[in-house]
């Protein structure tokens, strides 16, 4: 449960004296966000404010004797003390705090925000890690907060820092806020380098930041932008009005309320927020919640139900819209005899509704609520074209710890204890560049705010089955769900664990499909364009081979003439199958006997580290590199043998018919990319029924089981777990990176 003494997150985040993100250097970093001058922010962005407004506020902080003809007085009287007074020294947060105070004059006890100056303090959001620290914030001066506040923890004030670390940590703190919050929609930004200023938006679609302006010379932008955030409303200000935050009815901490068409729900347990914490992107939260039947007396539902709430790219149908899709057009596009339609329900999780969130209008005050995209959110304009790009952080990547192998996919199975720890570290510092990386975009597309509802259909693949006859059977049962959806022209083109749901019901296992928000129609019509290659989607330790690399690896050899063109690289059905030997062989190195978990995981950690931190190992399995394949036998458990054996088959079967379909070079691939093998489901169908007859019978578990029971009880007979400052063996890492793969940080 999150802490419960969190005021609210600050409205917007003022960042001049901050410390750079843990865990790299800043300016080893390169990536860049869109520029623009403050005009075009304003017309974009900001609430209107009139200029009688402006100019009254102007005229009232020179009444005052906070403004005049040079710029803002105090500051420049600090200025020129310094300037006679060669050893003057004033802390950044104390030179600035008489300019806030001026612009907290010129908002009213009516304004929706007020400037707090607090550097030495520590703010608080839910969420992990959720205390951070920025200079000045814009607070709500009616707080949403449903818990006693915690103001934070003391911390010492810092001096001067680069500009180049103050628009790091910004983002920084924007993207924790808007991670840790699920009712911030979007948000503003302001940095200060001495006389220098910038302002910053933050949303799921577009990330951007104005052009230098003049602290003192162009003074009325900074007070412009006061007024306009100051008397925003909280919708203009990028708060959710469709989002409530309640104090659970237990007492036991904060919960949140979603409006979902018209109905309410109300959260009751996070499945996964991860990756609402990157800036740009989809940003799903997915939540178990209770409808809310009454208000006055609180009143919930008994059926546990799944709300997720995320963006879409706005031309994008929903995923009710393609549930349905693949439900009217199964074996209208490739036929399956054995297929029953009246048991579709069977392997696809029910949605029972998708809806796009409304807004209030940001263009037509007089109109009724509007879908919240974010060509409302930009106020019905758009970015210029060719804007120019603003560098975040200057140089290329450098990691404190340079890796001694061009990648972190390189093999753990030779390294000493200081070379595991030290690609654990590297592993934390790309996470970080990855982060920031993310903001990269050439272009931004808008995006579309969505909720659905659907039913509870149990734990993700990996989490739910506990012997290898059941493995097998759900992955018959997944199978099976793939053929639903290739036999109505459609592809998935996200198989992973966590997107594939297991509950059993007595004797009975059920396996559902889930997140269709990436599946594509293939069939009837193909791409539109040969010369134009899919977006990689997919979590990475389950992506296809060809599709992470973007390019084919069965063509055949070509003769080259003047006629021939490069072709695109598009996804196909056997890529979905690919996925699938993914998760078989995921779980052979992660589902072992409990008597290897015990006494010796780390020839299996090995094996782990061989298919799934080493691409080009993986890609020898796929192909069937005999010298890859015997290292890769001599790590598996004896118990798994005879399975191990079924899945070198799959992985047969699967590039088999990847040379297949990329031999029919004419007609050109984007037709062949289409071609359906009828056959091929019932030979995988067999293969793993053949599996079910040799496979080990008794309970597996994972090894990270073993290791967390066995670091309890050695905690618990010495008193003392060392802080969990332990060294760390190549089977931690692997068992770290196992987690991570579940979690899903390999995906991007």
């Amino acid at each position: 449960m999150a802490n419960i003494y969190r005021p609210d997150t600050p409205r917007i985040c003022i960042q001049s004296l901050t410390d750079p993100i843990p865990g790299f250097r800043a300016e080893n970093l390169a990536p860049s966000i869109l520029e623009i001058s403050f005009d075009c922010f304003k017309r974009l962005v900001l609430p209107d404010v009139s200029e009688d407004k402006l100019k009254n506020a102007v005229q009232a902080l020179c009444e005052m004797g906070h403004l005049n003809g040079n710029g803002w007085v105090r500051l420049l009287e600090e200025l020129d003390a310094q300037a006679q007074e060669s050893e003057r020294e004033v802390k950044e947060a104390e030179y600035f705090a008489p300019l806030f105070n001026a612009l907290n004059s010129i908002l009213g006890e009516d304004s929706t925000v007020f400037f707090s100056n607090n550097p030495a303090k520590s703010l608080w959001s839910e969420g992990d890690n959720s205390s951070y620290i920025a200079d000045v914030n814009a607070l709500l001066r009616k707080s949403t907060s449903v818990t006693s506040k915690k103001q934070g923890m003391n911390s010492n004030a810092m001096r001067w820092l680069q500009l180049l670390q103050n628009n790091v940590k910004v983002v920084s703190n924007a993207t924790h806020i808007m991670g840790a919050d699920p009712t911030r929609r979007f948000m503003f930004g302001l940095t200060i380098d001495r006389t220098n200023i910038r302002l910053w938006f933050f949303s799921r679609s577009h990330v951007f930041v104005t052009k230098i302006f003049d602290l003192h010379n162009n003074a009325q932008y900074l007070i412009y932008f006061t007024l306009s955030i100051g008397y925003a409303s909280k919708d203009e200000l990028g708060f959710d009005p469709s989002v409530e935050r309640i104090l659970a009815p237990d007492k036991s901490g904060p919960v949140y309320i979603f409006k979902v068409g018209d109905k309410e729900y109300m959260t009751t347990e996070p499945i996964t927020v991860r990756k609402a914490k990157s800036l740009l992107g989809r940003a799903p939260r997915i939540f178990k919640v209770l409808e809310v039947i009454n208000r006055e007396p609180f009143q919930l539902g008994s059926i546990t139900q799944v709300l997720k709430d995320y963006w879409i790219p706005e031309d994008s149908p929903t995923e009710l819209e393609t549930r349905d899709s693949i439900r009217t057009n199964v074996n209208k596009v490739n036929r399956l005899e054995w297929l029953d339609i009246n048991k579709f329900d069977d392997y696809f999780v029910k949605i029972y509704d998708c809806v796009k969130v409304l807004v209030k209008s940001l263009t037509d005050p007089d109109a009724d609520a509007v879908e919240d995209t974010s060509s409302n959110f930009l106020r019905g304009g758009s970015l210029p074209f060719n804007c120019e790009r603003f560098t975040l952080v200057a140089s290329t990547t450098k990691y404190l710890h340079p890796p001694t192998t061009n990648s972190i996919d390189g093999s753990l199975t030779s390294e000493s204890e200081t070379e595991a720890e030290r690609r654990i570290l590297l592993a934390q510092y790309e996470i970080a560049v990855a982060q920031l990386a993310n903001l990269d975009w050439a272009t931004y597309g808008s995006k579309v705010h969505c909720r659905v509802i659907s039913e509870d259909a149990g734990e993700p693949f990996n989490q739910k089955l506990s012997d290898w006859p059941t493995i097998l059977k759900g992955l018959q049962l997944l199978l099976t769900g793939l053929a639903f959806m290739h036999s109505a022209g459609f592809v998935h083109r996200d198989i992973s664990n966590g997107n594939v749901l297991c509950r059993s019901d007595g004797a009975v296992l059920m396996v559902k499909l889930n997140d269709l928000e990436y599946s594509k129609c293939i069939q009837p019509d193909p791409p539109q364009s040969s010369l134009v290659s899919d977006i990689k989607t997919g979590t990475a330790y389950f992506m296809p081979i060809e599709v992470k690399q973007a390019e084919y690896l069965f063509l055949p050899e070509l003769e080259m003439t003047p006629t021939i063109v490069p072709y695109a690289f598009h996804y196909n059905y056997v890529h979905d199958l690919e996925s699938l030997l993914w998760i078989f062989v995921f779980a052979l190195t992660s589902k072992l006997p409990e008597t290897v978990a015990s006494n010796n995981p780390s020839a299996q950690d090995q094996l782990f580290a061989m298919l799934f931190l080493d691409a080009v190992r993986r890609q020898g399995f796929l192909s069937g590199n005999q010298s890859m394949v015997l290292v890769q036998i001599s790590n598996v458990p004896q118990q798994l043998q005879p399975i191990w054996t079924y899945a070198r088959r799959f992985a047969l079967q699967i590039r088999q018919h990847h040379i297949k379909l990329q031999a029919q070079t004419n007609p050109p691939i984007i037709m062949a990319e289409t071609t359906f093998f009828p056959e091929f489901y019932a030979q995988l169908n067999k293969l793993l029924d053949e599996a079910k007859i040799v496979a080990y019978k008794g309970k597996v578990i994972e090894p990270r089981i073993v290791k967390k029971r066995t670091q309890e009880e050695s905690a618990g007979k010495d008193g003392n777990d060392d802080g969990g400052r332990k060294k760390l063996k190549v089977e931690d890492c692997c068992w770290l990176w196992r987690i991570l793969i579940e979690e899903g940080f390999d995906d991007w």
